[in-house]
């Protein structure tokens, strides 16, 4: 069962709905920290994308999640991944890549640009920019040239 742990779901619906990029033949979007999979569901049903990228390492790191917190373990088993990919079976045009948010960008930094990127993994403020970095890099490549 695909579930969520936000309480902001309705503004990820709102912004897939209202965006001009919605449906889109060739759109391509992205969720980090997929966890059990709600973002995902939310962005792959109202955004309609010809392709989503998830991207979440699972397996229980330990890690700092927020600035003012400690590093801690929390509960993304691998029990968990298994789970949600059998939620996921249905959509083929969802990715699921099992990995940092860096080792994603280190891996795949010749990616085209994305319509839609949901950032839902690492928050310390020093991870958001540095994805927000990458994504609106990629964005404007492709756009801009």
């Amino acid at each position: 069962m695909i579930r969520g742990d936000s309480t902001e779901y309705e503004l990820l619906i709102k912004w897939c709905q209202e965006s001009p990029y919605a449906g889109e033949q060739g759109s391509i979007s992205c969720e980090i920290g997929v966890r059990e999979g709600m973002g995902t569901k939310i962005i792959l049903d109202h955004f309609q994308p010809e392709a989503h990228v998830g991207i979440d390492p699972y397996a229980n790191l330990k890690y700092q999640h927020y600035d003012d917190s400690p590093a801690y373990q929390c509960d993304y088993t691998d029990d968990m991944y298994h789970q949600m990919m059998k939620d996921f079976a249905e959509y083929t045009n969802f990715q699921m890549f099992k990995m940092t948010d860096i080792d994603f960008m280190k891996k795949f930094n010749y990616m085209d640009g994305y319509a839609l990127v949901h950032f839902d993994g690492p928050h310390m403020t020093k991870d958001v920019i540095r994805e927000a970095i990458y994504f609106a890099e990629t964005w404007l490549s492709d756009n801009y040239g």
